[in-house]
């Protein structure tokens, strides 16, 4: 697996479990990367079937997404 999806997938779960809606914005601060590079990054794990993007933008695992993350 890809460091940066590890790396994405680690602190979408960071973010929840600290109570933090995780957004792309959130990522964009704690892994301070652009947002055009999140952007890019998350599309890549939601169509690899480790996200899900909601119409509000949350950000949440999938059990696959989840798994990978622990």
């Amino acid at each position: 697996m890809h460091d940066a999806t590890e790396e994405y997938l680690e602190t979408i779960l960071e973010l929840e479990e600290e109570g933090v809606v995780p957004i792309r914005a959130r990522l964009v601060e704690r892994l301070g990367v652009s947002a055009p590079a999140v952007s890019e990054q998350v599309n890549r794990l939601v169509d690899g079937g480790y996200a899900e993007l909601a119409d509000d933008r949350r950000l949440s695992l999938t059990s696959k997404g989840r798994a990978l993350a622990t």
